[in-house]
């Protein structure tokens, strides 16, 4: 296992998390709240970990790496550089509590 050395984490992005309301008239509105400022590396997919995640019937096209966060889940998303990544699953590397590793899907 490769151990994370602050160098590694290159990339500054705000975590967001979803809020939904309801006006008088039952329609929904969705806005977008920034949760934590964090440094992280992002790296597209290689060829045949993009062909993988297909396999699976993802649509993962990133994978993050990030100090572990308590609270981190699915259904939040990361900006970057203008960029908006869907967080669609997070794992605890070695279940340490140290890392997390993240599968995303840009929003285009």
């Amino acid at each position: 296992m490769n151990k994370m050395h602050s160098g590694m984490l290159n990339c500054r992005g705000t975590i967001q998390y979803k809020a939904v309301s309801r006006d008088a008239y039952g329609g929904e509105t969705v806005v977008w709240s920034d949760e934590a400022a964090v440094w992280m590396s992002i790296e597209g997919l290689s060829g045949r970990e993009y062909f993988a995640a297909q396999q699976l019937g993802g649509e993962i096209t990133h994978k993050i790496r990030m100090r572990f966060r308590r609270g981190m889940q699915p259904g939040k998303r990361i900006l970057h550089n203008g960029r908006v990544l869907d967080v669609l699953s997070v794992i605890n590397v070695g279940e340490r509590n140290r890392e997390l590793e993240i599968m995303a899907k840009e929003e285009v």
